[in-house]
């Protein structure tokens, strides 16, 4: 599996493929750490000012080791909607075809939400 900075780099996958691309020396920190946190099966606290890249930052290590379907799950949880529906949008733009992803909201009926998280 590619490390996180070979997509988030100057001259990464990414950059590559989205014009005006800016790699964010702190996001690629982040995405390393995760993915060594993720590698090691250890906790990791981390925190990083706004524009940084949090979301893109966590999400990408995640999303890397799903596509392989053997490693299992994953359920992200957010301290409010707003920040729910941003990782789903980013989840979304950064993740394989066939992989599925559901984003869960208060309010809204549970039924409808855990069919969205057994497909």
């Amino acid at each position: 599996m590619d490390s996180p900075s070979s997509f988030l780099a100057p001259n990464g996958r990414l950059a590559a493929r989205i014009p005006g691309w800016e790699p964010r020396p702190q996001q690629i920190v982040m995405a390393d750490l995760v993915a060594a946190a993720i590698d090691q099966k250890k906790h990791a606290i981390i925190e990083a000012g706004t524009g940084t890249g949090k979301t893109l930052g966590y999400l990408l290590p995640i999303l890397q080791l799903l596509q392989d379907p053997a490693r299992g799950r994953c359920a992200v949880m957010t301290p409010n909607a707003e920040l729910a529906m941003q990782a789903y949008r980013v989840g979304n733009r950064y993740k394989p075809e066939d992989m599925t992803s559901a984003v869960l909201m208060p309010n809204v009926t549970q039924q409808r939400q855990k069919e969205r998280l057994t497909k």
